[in-house]
């Protein structure tokens, strides 16, 4: 019982307990890099041919770009917040 004590109070009170929100944000960052550079990419490749052809519809490949800023910025956002 001594042993749950400590753990439960004593990491408490010294401050080190360890948050998941570093191991968060970098998943965060990884999944905006593969979204953002694949959607640059494709964008690239993709929407400068179908602009020409009136297929305006192929501008969504621009939302795995969006998609991917956004999660950058949310990754950062979080990572500050638990930092000691």
């Amino acid at each position: 019982m001594l042993w749950i004590q400590e753990y439960a109070v004593g990491d408490w009170s010294k401050h080190r307990n360890k948050s998941d929100a570093s191991n968060h944000a970098k998943a965060l960052c990884g999944m905006g890099c593969v979204f953002l550079l694949s959607g640059i990419g494709m964008g690239l490749m993709v929407v400068p041919e179908a602009i020409k052809k009136g297929q305006y519809s192929s501008l969504l490949v621009l939302v795995f770009a969006i998609v991917g800023l956004l999660l950058l910025v949310s990754a950062y956002r979080s990572r500050g917040k638990y930092s000691h």
